[in-house]
């Protein structure tokens, strides 16, 4: 099983998002294959931060919903490098009780990848 890591804080504008992209491309350098999950609701940014404003058309959220396959909303970010890009919302409305199965489904992830970075 794989490692999850939550880079986590109740202040905005800490460094979450550079601090989470940063492992994760240091781990995928290194071979290990990462999942690097934007965890953030209502003002996600890290697509930006990647270089992928735009590019995700399902989250996790619409796995969750049945709007797609849990495969749809990951995307692999580098050719390179063994690293994957998961929103949790495209900032939208959410159907109550989704998040509840967010916990257990980045468990299942864990399994796939090395790290999931969230």
């Amino acid at each position: 099983m794989g490692k999850l890591i939550a880079v986590v804080s109740g202040k905005g504008g800490v460094g979450k998002t550079t601090v989470s992209g940063g492992v994760a491309g240091a781990l995928a350098e290194k071979k290990r294959s990462v999942l690097l999950v934007d965890g953030d609701l209502a003002l996600g940014n890290l697509d930006l931060t990647l270089g992928l404003e735009g590019a995700a058309i399902y989250d996790l959220m619409d796995a969750i919903g049945g709007v797609c396959p849990l495969s749809d909303a990951v995307r692999r970010i580098s050719t390179e490098y063994p690293l994957w890009f998961l929103p949790i919302s495209l900032a939208k409305e959410e159907q109550p009780g989704g998040l509840r199965a967010v916990p257990p489904i980045l468990r299942l992830l864990a399994n796939r990848f090395d790290y999931v970075v969230v």
